[in-house]
């Protein structure tokens, strides 16, 4: 933010389901004077009510996390990634990745130096601090510059997958196993631009495979590469119906529905200002759309892609999950907010966990909804939130079911 005030580095507003509150402000403290950060990423976590923010600032190349617990309403554990960040020549290119894995941990990455290093940390769930910063090289020999950084989250386990762009048109990829970073691989291309984001990827739900695409230099084509246990072959595929378009923007992101025929969807931006769509099935490409032929500039991405939640209040549309209550609802035995009640959860839908597992609610958890059940009884019910996605009531059926709606956030 723009501000003479020492204190008010970076500002924020939150949303409490139907207003904006007023705006708060974060304080870069190892800055003694108001900073100008030029890019910020933040991430939320599924397994608990954290989320993880990152920033780069240019007036001393620093790059910064924080962490938003979900209780004291404010941003604290600050921690420096890196006093070096990598862009030196272009504040406005975004070197900096936060991601976080399914157990919770969170893992922040900046572009670091002038040697094609990254610097990392890591914000562990279970103790609630940060370990690092740690340095790694994951461009091999090539020395340079790092310019763009993605990185995805496997649904399905605490893996990640870093995409790596460099000054020199390089493009890079390597994974987090959930403990280290391993297959560092150069693709060995060069990407259509050195400043814009010619390349992303993103996981299948069912986290079995990562697909990355990526436009490579005078080259009208679409490459894509897909990760299994390694690095499968580049297929080259013609998305746009006229030749000598270059491929300067990639987004993609993935489908929370593991059981939708559509698992990624991604848009292309051309250097003719182009913005097209399409998902991947896994197998092939469909619903290829032609968004608009005038996007305003290529230097920025001036896009993005989001799925909206599956769930509404359609009958036809839910997903029937049944969660059984490990008590008996008596009379008009009140649910205590101060007590815990453990319910049991079946569902394999939107790629998350399959099978039994249990979900506590008690003080800390999130109140969402309070029903009446049964009606003419007056018992409180409370809608238990899940951790991996936010549940909302559908409707009930008798004394010992509730019947819950899954929506994909």
């Amino acid at each position: 933010v723009r501000s003479s005030n020492q204190f008010q580095d970076l500002a924020y507003k939150i949303w409490d389901g139907s207003s904006w509150g007023s705006e708060q402000y974060i304080d870069d403290t190892t800055r003694s004077s108001n900073t100008k950060y030029r890019s910020v990423q933040l991430s939320e976590s599924s397994a608990t009510n954290e989320m993880g923010l990152i920033g780069y600032e240019s007036d001393s190349d620093d790059i910064q996390a924080w962490i938003w617990n979900g209780t004291s309403s404010s941003w604290q554990d600050e921690f420096e990634i890196t006093s070096s960040s990598s862009i030196t020549g272009d504040p406005y290119r975004q070197n900096i990745a936060i991601g976080i894995t399914l157990s919770g941990d969170i893992l922040a990455v900046g572009g670091h130096s002038s040697s094609g290093e990254i610097k990392y940390a890591i914000y562990a769930n279970s103790s609630k601090t940060w370990t690092g910063p740690w340095t790694f090289d994951p461009t091999g020999s090539s020395g340079a510059d790092v310019e763009m950084l993605t990185l995805k989250a496997n649904p399905n386990n605490d893996m990640m997958m870093l995409v790596i762009l460099t000054d020199d048109r390089g493009l890079h990829t390597t994974r987090w196993n959930g403990t280290a970073w391993d297959h560092v691989t150069d693709h060995s291309v060069q990407l259509e631009s050195k400043v814009e984001r010619g390349a992303d990827g993103d996981w299948e739900p069912d986290g079995g495979r990562y697909v990355l695409w990526y436009g490579k230099k005078e080259d009208d084509r679409l490459s894509r590469r897909i990760f299994t246990n390694d690095w499968g072959p580049e297929t080259r595929d013609q998305i746009a119906p006229f030749d000598e378009m270059k491929i300067v923007w990639v987004t993609a992101r993935m489908n929370p529905d593991s059981q939708a025929n559509n698992k990624i969807m991604v848009g292309l931006m051309y250097k003719s200002l182009d913005l097209y769509t399409f998902s991947w099935t896994g197998a092939s490409y469909e619903s290829i759309q032609l968004i608009t032929t005038s996007m305003q500039d290529i230097e920025y991405e001036g896009f993005d892609i989001v799925f909206k939640p599956s769930g509404t209040a359609d009958e036809a549309s839910l997903d029937q999950v049944t969660i059984e209550v490990s008590y008996e609802i008596k009379g008009t035995v009140p649910i205590s907010k101060g007590q815990t009640y453990v319910v049991v959860v079946t569902s394999n839908r939107f790629g998350l966990r399959t099978g039994n597992f249990t979900l506590p609610w008690n003080s800390n958890s999130r109140l969402i909804f309070l029903e009446q059940y049964p009606l003419n009884e007056g018992v409180s019910v409370p809608e238990i939130l899940s951790g991996f996605r936010e549940p909302f009531i559908w409707s009930f059926t008798n004394s010992t079911h509730i019947i819950f709606g899954f929506g994909s956030r």
